[in-house]
């Protein structure tokens, strides 16, 4: 038994050593394994054990490539990710905003292992910076498991939504208890959304009940898939590609001069705030309900329509150009209603 569990422990030092030290560009001889092993604490390995071995990892289903060179056989481990393939994967773990700082490094620690040791070398000094926050909610990815299964099954969804999750203690959203009728997930800016068909939201286009509405994760809890049938609605758009349905309504402020504006609302939007301009933004207490912040904003048409859909709860305080073009925008709105 002594004998078979030293086996066990050469075949896998061996097969380690291929997958950390060898690629096409470093191959290994026998010869380089056999020292690597001894330095290991293998004593006394022969070439010919070291063959053997190999030829029991490709029996195992590790796929290992050789050349010869002269007399010499020259070993690699053929993998399926190459440098650039951990590279952006790495890098699009890191650039998440929806899994926590404990969870991203545990998925790069996982993608670094399927290199070798120059693959991990090259990916610790080349490493990007993203501008992303990262959470630390939980629950997030168990009720992107929940909103999948209740889409893929077209049934309805509940869960608790929450608004200003940053703060010490979490604010309950307008109506915290939410059923919609999931049609899918998708990310922006680094965040992981909802996008559903909400039968109790408002149109902002005909004033009728019922609208399609994003939801961030991070800010869901006990999302549980419900046996309810989903709403047609929602229905229409399934197997539909999800960036096309969203490629011209959920980016905004995308052109126009940008400034910094300040903003009174009242405390129950600051999670809105947060979600537009980042998680990080000053904050102002003013007393009361009320709050301001002072944030960065490409002055637009889309901009004055998004101040418009909190109808007068958010407004702009200065610059005084902005409040101006922001008083244009209402009177040109309420000119074309009386035509």
């Amino acid at each position: 038994m002594a004998g078979k569990g030293k086996t066990a422990e050469r075949l896998e030092r061996t097969r380690r050593l291929l997958a950390e030290e060898s690629d096409p560009s470093h191959r290994l001889t026998l010869k380089m394994i056999q020292s690597r092993l001894q330095q290991s604490g293998f004593d006394a390995v022969k070439c010919s054990t070291i063959s053997k071995d190999i030829e029991k990892l490709r029996e195992s289903g590790v796929e290992i490539a050789e050349e010869h060179s002269r007399r010499t056989r020259e070993l690699y481990m053929v993998k399926e990710l190459e440098f650039t393939d951990l590279k952006i994967l790495c890098e699009l773990v890191r650039s998440s905003g929806f899994l926590s700082e404990g969870r991203t490094g545990e998925l790069i620690g996982k993608l670094r292992a399927l290199g070798t040791q120059e693959d991990r070398d090259r990916l610790d000094a080349t490493r990007l910076l993203f501008n992303a926050s990262k959470r630390s909610s939980h629950g997030t990815l168990y009720s992107l498991d929940a909103a999948e299964e209740a889409a893929a099954e077209g049934k309805q969804l509940s869960f608790e939504y929450y608004d200003d999750i940053c703060s010490s203690e979490a604010l309950p959203h307008y109506d915290p208890i939410k059923t919609v009728s999931p049609v899918g997930a998708f990310t922006d800016e680094g965040r992981l959304y909802l996008y559903a068909w909400d039968a109790s939201a408002r149109n902002e286009s005909t004033g009728q009940p019922g609208a399609f509405r994003s939801y961030r994760f991070d800010k869901m809890q006990k999302a549980v898939k419900l046996e309810t049938p989903a709403a047609a609605e929602a229905l229409r758009l399934r197997g539909q590609d999800l960036s096309a349905v969203l490629k011209s309504s959920f980016r905004m402020f995308l052109s126009g001069e940008e400034k910094p504006v300040t903003l009174r609302f009242p405390k129950r939007l600051t999670g809105h705030l947060r979600d537009k301009f980042g998680e990080d933004i000053p904050v102002e207490e003013l007393g009361g309900d009320l709050r301001r912040v002072t944030v960065p904003v490409r002055i637009s048409g889309n901009f004055y329509g998004w101040l418009v859909q909190f109808g007068g709860e958010i407004l702009p305080e200065g610059p005084e150009d902005v409040v101006e073009g922001f008083q244009k925008h209402l009177q040109g709105i309420l000119g074309k209603l009386g035509k």
